[in-house]
């Protein structure tokens, strides 16, 4: 389901952005957010006609990676910038 950003947190502690679609849409707690450039965060938040999504660069953000050429994988962490 594409989305638009519809609005921004101002706190450099939780790093998070609304997007206009929400369950209505079928968006649930958990998806994956994810943009041309790759994944950018998670729905943490939906609400009926829009949703929160938690940025990968929060500070309470993680993701399992998985590096495709050598199948390395990790844990990628948000550093709050």
């Amino acid at each position: 389901t594409a989305a638009e950003v519809i609005a921004g947190s101002t706190s450099p502690d939780y790093r998070t952005v609304t997007i206009d679609k929400g369950e209505q849409s079928g968006v649930a707690t958990d998806m994956a957010v994810i943009a041309p450039a790759g994944v950018v965060g998670r729905v943490v938040e939906p609400s009926r006609r829009s949703a929160a999504v938690q940025l990968l660069i929060d500070r309470n953000a993680a993701a399992a990676v998985m590096v495709e050429r050598s199948s390395a994988q990790g844990i990628v962490l948000g550093q709050g910038g």
